[in-house]
């Protein structure tokens, strides 16, 4: 008699259970229905909207990103400047940036190269640079897959009232072809849209980095980017950071587009094992992910309502499956705002692929606590911190570790570079040989035979004012020439066909150009 009050109880509780995730689907519908596609309620003036300084960690080229990029330079917003990071001297994405930078002279557009380590997230040592020279109040992060619309920074800043401190979009997917594309867009617009709706409905922090807009002010005051260095999952933290300190999050009225080139049934469930297994060190609550699933939770279920009801388990399943499935596609249209690129028929198949791995996905995240993300290897700690693992076999990409920001290239002269204060005025010479010089691109370096020490001053005359490339990083400090605490650091033309040497002839010296890095940017032509 007790071992059937218990059953019975249990029955009761899970039921409950079932009913609550349920409620979850019909929330997130009407929520979506309600947020999505929505036109600003107050419009703003163009001479009062605040500037925005967006930043763009790149690595790596792939199809798509030119008209990713492409369409930040097109944007209806009238002030904003674009800050591009680059970690690797030798990213084929510097070339593509210089085109456009030269292709849209008008739009206030930096390139920086190099990266500052301030933790072993790479995103945000990458992005340290253009965050020290930012310029406005608010700030756009936005990864380089993003495929923006005209108007939706605009649409973001009506969001951003007194009371708001961050917004951010819902991850989503623009079309793309076969089966891997319709997996991904079924995916971002079913499970994963369902439970960012709600859990943002609820005031529950769910936010990704890959599009934020926040005030600098609020993140300058808690430490900056760097605060987050030793986090892989940096966009939770920050997020954080502002509900901490009494600030609101908003939901953007659309979803961020991701559009990057490459993508694979593969590479979409590496993603899915990585984004597990940070989530299961933030909390104890993504431990219940399977739980939540449709598959394991009709089976339960059915057990649930055969012990309640005395209903038909295999009737209740099938009904379970079909009512589920109806109601991700309604959400997916939601989230689409228009006709999806597939058919009904494979609409169904991506789904039934996604729902029954998803728990061979958990499994896998859970036995394992590494990640691999970009080219270094982590270790996941609880509470979000990492360790980086080292792989003393592959070359390390070339960083900087000076304070100064590297400016590579810039369609608009700056005349002041924030930087951490320091009682010591830097001041570079740079040697450039400019006879018998080839002309050069932005996407070379030399490492030191002795010191390891990439070293890039590349000056082409066929090159414009806007394009400099330059590249400083850690230098031999002359005792000797030191004056009132100015560090003179000499750097010689690594594509130089002429190398210098002391004795050499001086019609073959190169000419050394005097760079103030505390006063202005000096431009060269």
């Amino acid at each position: 008699m007790g071992y059937e009050i218990v059953i019975f109880i249990l029955a009761i509780l899970f039921f409950i259970y079932f009913v609550a995730i349920w409620s979850v689907h019909f929330m997130s519908i009407i929520y979506g229905k309600y947020k999505f596609h929505k036109k600003p309620s107050n419009k703003i003036e163009s001479e009062k909207l605040p500037g925005i300084s967006i930043i763009k960690p790149l690595m790596g080229v792939d199809d798509n990103l030119k008209e990713n990029l492409e369409t930040f330079f097109v944007m209806e917003y009238p002030v904003y400047e674009i800050l591009f990071c680059v970690q690797d001297v030798n990213d084929p994405a510097i070339n593509v940036v210089k085109n456009l930078i030269e292709q849209y002279p008008s739009i206030d557009a930096k390139l920086f190269c190099g990266g500052k380590t301030v933790g072993i997230n790479p995103k945000i040592n990458n992005m340290e640079q253009g965050y020290q020279v930012a310029k406005y109040e608010l700030m756009l992060i936005s990864d380089a897959g993003i495929r923006i619309a005209k108007d939706t920074l605009y649409d973001m800043v009506t969001l951003m009232t007194d009371k708001v401190g961050l917004v951010h979009q819902m991850p989503f997917s623009c079309d793309r072809q076969g089966f891997s594309g319709a997996l991904e867009k079924v995916y971002f617009g079913t499970s994963h849209c369902r439970m960012y709706l709600f859990i943002n409905l609820i005031g529950v922090n769910c936010v990704t980095g890959m599009s934020c807009l926040m005030r600098k002010t609020v993140l300058d005051s808690i430490g900056g980017l760097q605060k987050f260095g030793n986090y892989i999952a940096e966009d939770y933290y920050l997020a954080q950071a502002f509900l901490d300190n009494k600030w609101i999050i908003q939901l953007s009225h659309q979803p961020a587009m991701q559009n990057a080139a490459t993508y694979s049934l593969s590479s979409w469930k590496k993603r899915m094992i990585r984004w597990c297994k940070l989530r299961l060190k933030l909390s104890f609550m993504p431990w219940l992910e399977p739980m939540q699933e449709c598959f394991l939770l009709g089976l339960c279920t059915c057990w649930t309502v055969n012990v309640l009801f005395g209903w038909n388990s295999l009737v209740f399943f099938l009904f379970h499956v079909l009512a589920w499935l109806i109601s991700d596609y309604t959400l997916l249209k939601i989230a689409q705002n228009g006709k999806l690129p597939f058919n009904k028929l494979d609409y169904v198949l991506s789904w039934l692929y996604r729902e029954s791995i998803c728990y061979y996905l958990f499994l896998k995240a859970a036995s394992n606590p590494t990640v691999r993300w970009r080219e270094g290897t982590y270790r996941l700690k609880w509470g979000g911190t990492a360790e980086e693992i080292k792989d003393d076999s592959k070359p390390s990409i070339p960083r900087s570790q000076g304070t100064s920001s590297t400016l590579i290239l810039s369609n608009k002269s700056i005349n002041k570079i924030k930087k951490p204060i320091s009682s010591h005025k830097r001041t570079s010479s740079y040697s450039i040989n400019t006879k018998n010089s080839p002309s050069l691109n932005s996407n070379s370096f030399n490492s030191d035979a002795e010191n390891s020490v990439p070293l890039l001053a590349q000056i082409s005359p066929t090159h414009s004012n806007s394009q400099i490339s330059l590249m400083s990083t850690s230098m031999n400090i002359r005792a000797n020439r030191v004056f009132h605490h100015q560090h003179h650091h000499s750097i010689s033309n690594p594509m130089s066909l002429n190398p210098v040497f002391p004795n050499s002839d001086s019609e073959h010296k190169p000419m050394s150009v005097l760079i103030d890095m505390n006063e202005q940017e000096t431009r060269l032509n």
